[in-house]
């Protein structure tokens, strides 16, 4: 829906085959959907399954970007998880074209 309202195109990526390697560096081309599925999901678990290490460098390297800042009104973050008034959905809604508000009205309705 929200491509839909935005005018972005729907992209996708489609993996059918991969080239895996076995225990002694020798690749093979891999087409059977299941298998393709598994090796691919199996790489994404993968790459992000790493080891967190404390670095008192990096924490002081970044420790200034995190310091309270005096020159920002803590204020202006207090209406910030109020809700939407009906003021500002009709404000919104106004501004979009008028045949994405017909689609989008009629999505609600679903």
């Amino acid at each position: 829906m929200l491509n839909s309202l935005l005018e972005r195109e729907k992209r996708s990526i489609v993996i059918d085959k991969i080239v895996s390697k076995d225990i002694n560096g020798h690749e093979t081309l891999i087409t059977e959907e299941t298998e393709v599925k598994n090796l691919v999901a199996k790489h994404f678990e993968n790459i992000t399954n790493y080891e967190i290490v404390e670095s008192l460098d990096l924490e002081k390297e970044w420790e200034q970007y995190y310091i309270s800042r005096s020159d920002i009104d803590p204020d202006i973050y207090i209406q910030l998880m109020e809700d939407i008034s009906e003021k500002e959905w009709d404000l919104t809604l106004k501004q979009l074209k008028q045949e994405k508000l017909q689609e989008f009205l009629k999505s609600l309705m679903i």
